[in-house]
């Protein structure tokens, strides 16, 4: 019965010393965070005398220059935008005896002079 208690003993001062040390690490945890938060210097950039305000004047001739830009570039991309319809036989697999055709369908954007078009995976059917 002594052995028993010995060992009951023992678990408890483990325990406890096990508790002993997650609170002082705990507590030394906090002391770190409060010493390294209280040495954050902020600056008042209210003070500062570089820092330059600049004011613009919104027109309406402005906005409608604005307005042409964008309508000529949408115009512009709008020439190069192309409709894509392939089909693709991919022959005969060891796993099916007919012929299979992968069907791709979407749009691209004629990218260069010679002809380049980009598009998406999904209609290419091109595996990255």
């Amino acid at each position: 019965m002594s052995d028993y208690l010995k060992e009951d003993k023992k678990k408890r001062l483990k325990g406890n010393l096990i508790k002993i040390i997650i609170i002082l690490l705990v507590f030394l945890c906090l002391i770190l965070s409060y010493i390294t938060y209280d040495n954050i210097n902020i600056s008042d950039y209210s003070n500062n005398e570089n820092v330059v305000i600049e004011k613009t004047i919104q027109t309406i001739d402005g906005l409608k220059e604005k307005d042409k830009t964008v309508i000529d570039m949408i115009q512009s991309i709008k020439e190069s935008i192309v409709g894509i319809s392939k089909v693709k036989n991919t022959g005969n697999s060891i796993f099916s005896a007919d012929n299979i055709s992968d069907l791709g369908l979407g749009t691209g954007v004629i990218v260069s002079d010679n002809g380049y078009i980009l598009t998406n995976a999904h209609v290419s059917r091109r595996k990255i």
